[in-house]
């Protein structure tokens, strides 16, 4: 492979550092400048906020929602309504980082007791079956025990599911 062959071709390990254009800074501010004017609609906001996730500027939303917030001549609702679209957006990066860490616990917690589980549980329910006498009730324990186990993993389950999707949660009226 040549020297030119080495340029021409893409280098994928390095990253890539997304680069603005003059249009996008432009549109952010002018967008920013109508979020202030309209002190609480949320609709602008929203705006604002939906470009800034489209655009790759979450950083620069957080940054500009917490002057708002910090800003003393502010009106309160003002501040609330900067705060609450900063939590948002503070939601859209936290998010992926917890969900991955609960991926790599579930499969950690996969290798190491539901699968060792399930081999019990089919093992025992084999030994209670085919066998007799102290192998037998051996095969009972070992049945029981294992049942216990998945329950409880799929209880675990159940709630982590519900930690990320928001569920369980009751309005009270």
């Amino acid at each position: 492979m040549t020297d030119q062959d080495r340029k021409d071709r893409p280098d994928y390990l390095t990253p890539q550092v997304n680069q603005l254009s003059a249009e996008q800074l432009a549109a952010e501010e002018q967008l920013w400048s109508e979020v202030c004017a309209a002190e609480l609609d949320q609709q602008t906001h929203n705006r604002y906020v939906g470009f800034c996730l489209r655009n790759s500027l979450i950083k620069t939303a957080i940054r500009r929602y917490s002057e708002s917030v910090d800003d003393e001549r502010l009106p309160i609702e003002k501040r609330r309504i900067a705060r609450l679209n900063r939590q948002h957006l503070i939601q859209v990066i936290a998010i992926p980082t917890h969900a991955k860490s609960l991926e790599e616990q579930e499969s950690k917690i996969w290798l190491g007791l539901v699968l060792p589980s399930v081999f019990g549980l089919v093992f025992g329910l084999t030994m209670t079956i085919s066998l007799a006498g102290r192998w037998r009730a051996m095969g009972m324990t070992l049945t029981l025990l294992c049942t216990v186990i998945l329950a409880g993993y799929l209880y675990y389950k159940a709630r982590i599911s519900d930690q990320l999707t928001g569920g369980g949660k009751k309005e009270s009226r």
